[in-house]
């Protein structure tokens, strides 16, 4: 797992897969990102 924040843009990013995202979800303020397989990490 990998956190990055960008105090700039205040922007956290949480990454729990090296897969290749194939599209994205919003769920409230936050951004969801799926890989093809559709695969959510909890």
């Amino acid at each position: 797992m990998k956190i990055n924040y960008d105090r700039e843009k205040d922007i956290m990013l949480v990454e729990v897969s090296r897969r290749q995202i194939d599209y994205a979800e919003e769920a409230g303020p936050i951004i969801v990102h799926f890989p093809k397989i559709n695969i959510l990490f909890c």
